[in-house]
Formats: structure tokens, sequence, C-alpha cells
């Protein structure tokens, strides 16, 4: 059985370094256009410093379906695109 909240051990955060988001912004919207309606990932980096400059990752389905729950049909049709072997 899962440990509740109430029984975790929680300690006061502390400051640590700076964060800087690398996202370049057309890149980003390039690639969810061209990724968007396929089921495919990317992921483009700065060689030089290593810089995200790019994730997009699309399913190709509707991922909203599997909070409700899906029927044998969908979860056909979604398995019959073989969205995680790719």
């Amino acid at each position: 059985m899962a440990a509740s909240f109430a029984s975790w051990n929680v300690s006061r955060g502390r400051s640590g370094q700076d964060v800087y988001l690398t996202i370049d912004q057309q890149l980003q919207n390039f690639l969810y256009e061209r990724l968007k309606d396929e089921s495919a990932g990317a992921a483009v980096m700065d060689v030089e410093t290593g810089d995200l400059l790019a994730l997009v990752s699309t399913p190709g389905f509707d991922p909203n379906a599997f909070n409700v729950g899906v029927t044998p049909g969908q979860w056909r049709a979604v398995a019959a695109r073989r969205p995680t072997s790719r």
C-alpha cells in the first residue's frame, strides 16, 4: 500500500543555481507543425553548448481517452499504429 502524504519526510527547499530556457520558439513551432499529425518525437540540441533548442512528442492519438478508459475497438486502433514501437 502506498504511503500517505502525512508520512512523507518533507524538508524545506534551498536556493540553487539559475535555470535558463534555451528553447528556440520558431524551431519548436516548426517541429510541432511538422509532426502534429504523426506518431513521432524529435529533440534538437546545440552540439557546441548542449542547449536544448526544441523538444516535441506527438502521440498520433488522443491520450485523454485513457483518462476515462478506452473501448476494445479504440485500443485496437491505437495498437495497430504501434505508437510505442517508434
